[in-house]
């Protein structure tokens, strides 16, 4: 096979990375080009693309892409999207894109403990991948679907809309998922794009949680929910996060630690639809 050449995208690449990228994870046949094309654009814009992002190209062509990200926060830099062509799978082209990713990784940042490689548990030839470049499968995230609960009558909580001044806050709360929420940029911006509210206790006048509601971009009446909270509120926040969604059905990505979110979800009819592997790796010095 000819050489394996693996570079950051150029700027004109957009749609072509994309149906790479489309080809490789599931329900990226679902995502809307518009979506991605503003994830692109962020990351030409703050640095990631020529960074972090990563395509892998034999003669010319384009076989495999890789979107990475830093959470700084942890110490981590994550391989979040890695998607080969099923022309050319099981050919070295993923270990070759892990392998540049790890080291642009430890270009560009200097306080980081770990890699990290973000991948469905239903996939186990994934799972033999990463365990053979000497990752370790560490934490499990599940998504749960179900109805919409209304109002469940008990909440004391109260709720306004989020806004920049909240961020010194927010960023203490604990997330309901390893990737949620830890850096000041990533809230303004999550924040600035809307559907983000507070949720306070109102006799101490404190914010114990925050959530953020998407409409879901394949199912018209399906609201995708994001959460952090106050240690002790969890199931709390997202029993009053339902008194503001108005589709019929709710999604929620939940780390596996969250005992009793996940007891209270399961018992009000929500199932496993989904599920993702963290596989880390420390970085040896």
């Amino acid at each position: 096979m000819a050489e394996i050449t693996v570079r950051p995208p150029k700027n004109d690449e957009k749609v072509e990375f994309f149906e790479v990228y489309r080809t490789g994870i599931p329900d990226v046949t679902d995502m809307p080009f518009a979506r991605f094309a503003r994830w692109w654009d962020r990351s030409l814009v703050n640095g990631d693309l020529k960074n972090f992002w990563r395509i892998a190209e034999v003669d010319g062509k384009i076989v495999g892409v890789a979107i990475n990200i830093i959470i700084s926060s942890l110490g981590w830099g994550v391989i979040w999207e890695l998607a080969i062509h099923p022309d050319w799978r099981k050919k070295g082209i993923g270990r070759a894109i892990v392998e540049d990713s790890e080291a642009a990784f430890l270009t560009h940042i200097t306080n980081m403990t770990h890699y990290g490689i973000a991948l469905k548990t239903h996939s186990l030839e994934a799972v033999k991948f990463v365990e053979n470049l000497d990752y370790g499968i560490q934490s499990l995230i599940l998504r749960l679907d179900g109805p919409a609960l209304g109002d469940p009558g008990d909440s004391a909580l109260q709720i306004q809309i989020a806004t920049l001044d909240h961020i010194p806050i927010l960023i203490h709360l604990e997330p309901d998922t390893y990737w949620g929420h830890r850096d000041p940029k990533e809230w303004e911006y999550v924040i600035r794009g809307g559907g983000c509210y507070v949720i306070f206790e109102p006799e101490a006048n404190a914010i114990v949680g925050f959530i953020q509601l998407v409409q879901d971009s394949k199912e018209e009446s399906c609201t995708t929910v994001s959460f952090a909270f106050k240690p002790g509120y969890g199931k709390a926040v997202v029993k009053r996060a339902h008194c503001e969604i108005q589709t019929d059905n709710v999604v929620f990505w939940i780390e596996d630690k969250h005992d009793s979110i996940l007891d209270y979800l399961y018992a009000k009819g929500y199932k496993r639809t989904e599920a993702e592997f963290l596989a880390k790796k420390r970085i040896k010095r």
